[in-house]
């Protein structure tokens, strides 16, 4: 959406669009696979598992089913515990424990093809990792890594964890939907002590008419309880020594990063920890949110990385 386009909408509309997308997805606790299959490919053809973002939908993964080799199978690693079935995991290494033993129960053998964006690129990291330390052949470690444009070093980290969630909600609401959350007093929330930050956040939330009912803002507090656990993974993880190669498909506009990643990013950690000769970055100059919305013609330049890497994958 243009900033023209949203200008033009009332407050009403907003409100209705800014939570639309975390009240349409209700918890159903009878439904325990996370690997959503997203493409079903050609028997015996790869197939690519992919982890998605802190808030650990998949939906949006399908943007990228175009660019995969017509054979390819996809499977997003949906979170655990976002459907309800269980509590969700707080470290990296749980969730990742968690996707392999789905991934080898799916594909017992490799080679394996690794995908994440955002959070899910250091699931990916830590999935690649296990897989290698039991003797499995990872083909592929592929990280969808978004330069947002965000201060890191002014976020609030581990000593106020549900201030960094409410955040990072308010910067998805802005970032994807345009000064949705103006006039929002969101300084009364970040001035209450963590314990209670995220009930004010919600109380303020139905107040100013975002959450009409209970229902609702049960939905919601269980899309924010799901969202602060990743977040304490990620924000937490100190990552071990994968041996193989991470492709990176690093997607922000070149104005604002010269073609470098932010090592202050929480997402660059275990960029970091490798060698530079372990990591092949492929700088597109488009806003990092377009792995989510899948705009184009800005995602069909990222989608010609995709082909690119899965193919030449493939090919090795």
């Amino acid at each position: 959406m243009t900033a023209e386009q949203n200008q033009s909408l009332s407050t009403e509309q907003k409100k209705a669009m800014l939570l639309e997308h975390y009240l349409k997805f209700k918890p159903n606790p009878k439904k325990t696979d996370t690997m959503v299959l997203l493409r079903q490919g050609a028997p015996g053809a790869p197939i690519l598992f992919f982890c998605p973002a802190t808030d650990g939908t998949v939906n949006y993964l399908r943007n990228y089913l175009p660019y995969l080799p017509e054979d390819w199978s996809m499977y997003g690693c949906q979170t655990p515990g976002l459907e309800g079935e269980q509590q969700p995991y707080r470290t990296i290494e749980e969730i990742a424990a968690f996707d392999v033993k789905r991934i080898l129960e799916i594909q017992p053998e490799g080679p394996y093809y690794i995908g994440g964006f955002c959070n899910g690129g250091l699931v990916c990291y830590e999935i690649c990792k296990q897989l290698q330390d039991r003797g499995k052949q990872v083909a592929l470690c592929l990280d969808f890594l978004p330069l947002f444009p965000r201060q890191w070093t002014e976020l609030a980290h581990l000593e106020s964890p549900r201030k960094r969630v409410v955040q990072d909600f308010m910067f998805v609401f802005d970032e994807f939907l345009g000064n949705s959350m103006e006039g929002f007093p969101i300084e009364e929330v970040l001035s209450k002590d963590d314990s209670i930050q995220i009930d004010v956040f919600l109380d303020l939330l139905r107040k100013h008419g975002y959450l009409k009912t209970d229902q609702e803002e049960l939905l919601f507090r269980h899309r924010v309880n799901v969202y602060n656990a990743g977040l304490e993974a990620m924000l937490a993880y100190k990552p071990a020594l994968y041996r193989g190669v991470i492709e990176v498909i690093a997607a922000g506009e070149e104005a604002q990063y010269h073609k470098e990643i932010q090592q202050d990013s929480p997402y660059a950690t275990h960029l970091c920890t490798v060698q530079t000769n372990q990591r092949k970055v492929h700088f597109v100059d488009v806003p990092g949110k377009v792995f989510v919305t899948g705009k184009q013609p800005e995602m069909g330049m990222i989608g010609e990385l995709i082909r690119e890497i899965t193919t030449r994958a493939v090919a090795k």
